[in-house]
């Protein structure tokens, strides 16, 4: 019974150590997030935008950071204001020669579509 006490503070250490290091093997969540934007705008495009991609939501372009330049090419979406806070997700298109690619504004909080760019 004395070498039971003796050995719970140790036994305490290892079982705290290993429920605090356990946290730690966790993805990023900001990539977590950013891998699924992509098949998130998937689900909000239209079914004739669908079939007109190259591939699937997971060849999906994702940019972030994006400057007022890149942001004024975009129209907002029902004559809502775009905010700052936006990644942009390009998808390949089959008509690109004629109209383009699809492309699309999402706000980063609420993962809505609020830009669209107009095609040809």
């Amino acid at each position: 019974m004395k070498k039971f006490i003796r050995l719970m503070p140790l036994i305490l250490i290892v079982l705290i150590s290993s429920l605090v290091l356990g946290g730690c093997g966790n993805k990023d969540s900001s990539s977590i997030k950013k891998n699924d934007i992509r098949e998130i705008v998937w689900n909000q495009l239209s079914k004739a935008e669908q079939n007109e991609i190259i591939g699937t939501w997971k060849d999906g372009k994702i940019e972030k950071n994006l400057t007022e330049k890149d942001i004024s090419e975009f129209q907002p979406k029902d004559g809502g204001v775009i905010a700052k806070d936006v990644y942009s997700v390009t998808f390949k298109s089959k008509n690109e020669p004629t109209l383009g690619n699809v492309k699309k504004l999402v706000n980063i909080k609420s993962n809505k579509i609020v830009g669209i760019v107009l095609r040809k």
